[in-house]
């Protein structure tokens, strides 16, 4: 279980969520969309790659910064 601090409670609609925080998630899940075809479209092409080389350790590096960049990305989204 995460340690998730409580959402604060939005004082100008008495806690209610607005029309425009709803606007920002649907922004930030497009994004999030993008950028996670984005990270699937390199790791599938590092994949072809390794395959072609027979070398499974081919790219090992970018792989691991995309996924990691992902992950603090997703991580961030979360908390905010």
């Amino acid at each position: 279980m995460t340690d998730r601090k409580p959402r604060k409670a939005n004082r100008r609609t008495g806690g209610a969520i607005s029309a425009r925080t709803v606007s920002k998630r649907g922004r930030n899940m497009e994004n999030l969309r993008e950028r996670l075809e984005r990270g699937v479209a390199i790791l599938d092409r590092l994949d072809r790659r390794r395959q072609e080389t027979k070398s499974p350790l081919w790219g090992y590096n970018t792989e691991y910064l995309v996924i990691a960049r992902e992950l603090r990305q997703l991580e961030a989204d979360l908390v905010s």
